[in-house]
């Protein structure tokens, strides 16, 4: 087996662009990971509304409207976490091909970490709060708004009421779940560190572009610091 440390940067360069690829592969398995989840939950809150009366009333409709907002809210926060994470990784390896070629060939996702790093973390924290108490207070006043407290169906059946305030609070828990995590990697991401961000944060990634290595010293692993001046 070939020594690693005999390898030159070209080598290195493509072992570590093969990581990178399996990681943008793993990216759009996770992405797809979440909908396993989120989509039953959808079904299993209109069953819920549709099982409460045969005829569905119009009221029982718009009290599920907001819950399967909420859901959706869930996934796309839920998805978010993901791309983060993923994000992170991905900025690791685009440093370790800058610390080998001297250039900024791949820096999407630190340009993307440097640009989160401007929303502060009690943003989220904040935003987090108060989507659940929107919640909260829309779908009780919709309940009693409704009449719902009143219907029927649950006079006739306290049990109906339980089941009723299960199928509300699952999309609750699961925005707190997503939202939590979401924010638990945003504040990854503030403590995030590499040397092409640090770069990135003092020169600018146009800036970066103007130290060119020769051609000769990127392919013998000795990235140079020489500039191309405009003639």
């Amino acid at each position: 087996m070939a020594d690693i440390a005999n390898l030159d940067t070209e080598q290195r360069i493509s072992i570590v662009l093969k990581e990178y690829d399996a990681l943008r592969k793993e990216i759009d398995d996770r992405l797809n990971a979440p909908k396993l989840y989120f989509v039953p939950l959808l079904f299993v809150l209109l069953a819920g509304a549709m099982g409460w009366k045969a005829d569905a009333p119009i009221d029982l409709v718009l009290l599920f409207i907001i819950p399967i907002f909420l859901t959706f809210m869930s996934f796309v926060l839920n998805a978010g976490y993901y791309l983060q994470r993923s994000g992170e990784r991905i900025a690791r390896i685009e440093d370790s091909v800058f610390k080998l070629s001297g250039l900024p060939l791949l820096s999407h996702e630190t340009q993307t970490i440097l640009e989160r790093k401007g929303l502060p973390v009690w943003v989220s924290n904040l935003g987090l709060v108060i989507g659940a108490f929107l919640y909260v207070v829309t779908e009780s006043f919709l309940f009693f708004a409704l009449g719902l407290h009143n219907a029927d169906q649950i006079h006739s059946n306290p049990g109906r009421l339980s089941i009723l305030v299960f199928l509300l609070s699952m999309p609750l828990v699961l925005f707190a779940i997503s939202g939590i995590r979401l924010i638990r990697i945003h504040r990854s991401t503030h403590a995030f560190r590499s040397g092409l961000l640090a770069e990135l944060e003092e020169k600018g990634f146009d800036n970066l572009l103007g130290a060119i290595p020769t051609k000769g010293n990127v392919k013998s692993g000795k990235p140079s610091t020489k500039t191309i001046r405009e003639t």
